[in-house]
């Protein structure tokens, strides 16, 4: 999750989910983040806890994996519409499910882009598909 510092959310890269069993709970509040404090070239101050496998970020199924079953609902990480946050040379991409694109704004300010430009871009692949795309 990101810390505050000076009530201000940090600039961060990280991953996120919506955990929604309806269109009717994409909100704020249906949110999972996880984000790490990084300068505006993505690096991480301190890289402890990401789970991706050289260590560098987070990977969707390995902090799933980490989640109590009172966030996952014993559903897989692939279940509920997610994305993922980067930063680089000043700029941020927040790359998403096109079922969350609403709540675009909601991700700027909880990985703290104010201070960065920002492009979202919808992943329509299969990678960020989730069973809202199967149904």
């Amino acid at each position: 999750m990101n810390c505050l510092i000076d009530n201000k959310i940090p600039l961060s890269r990280g991953i996120f989910w919506v955990v929604a069993e309806s269109d009717s709970e994409f909100d704020a509040a249906h949110i999972v983040a996880f984000g790490k404090p990084c300068d505006v070239s993505g690096a991480f101050f301190d890289a402890c806890g990401l789970s991706s496998a050289d260590g560098t970020n987070y990977n969707h199924k390995a902090t799933w994996a980490t989640l109590p079953k009172s966030i996952t609902h014993g559903k897989p990480f692939d279940y509920y519409p997610r994305g993922r946050v980067e930063v680089h040379s000043g700029k941020a991409t927040v790359w998403l499910n096109e079922n969350i694109l609403p709540l675009s704004d909601e991700i700027v300010r909880l990985f703290g882009l104010e201070s960065v430009t920002v492009t979202v871009r919808v992943d329509g692949s299969r990678h960020y598909q989730c069973h809202f795309d199967r149904v």
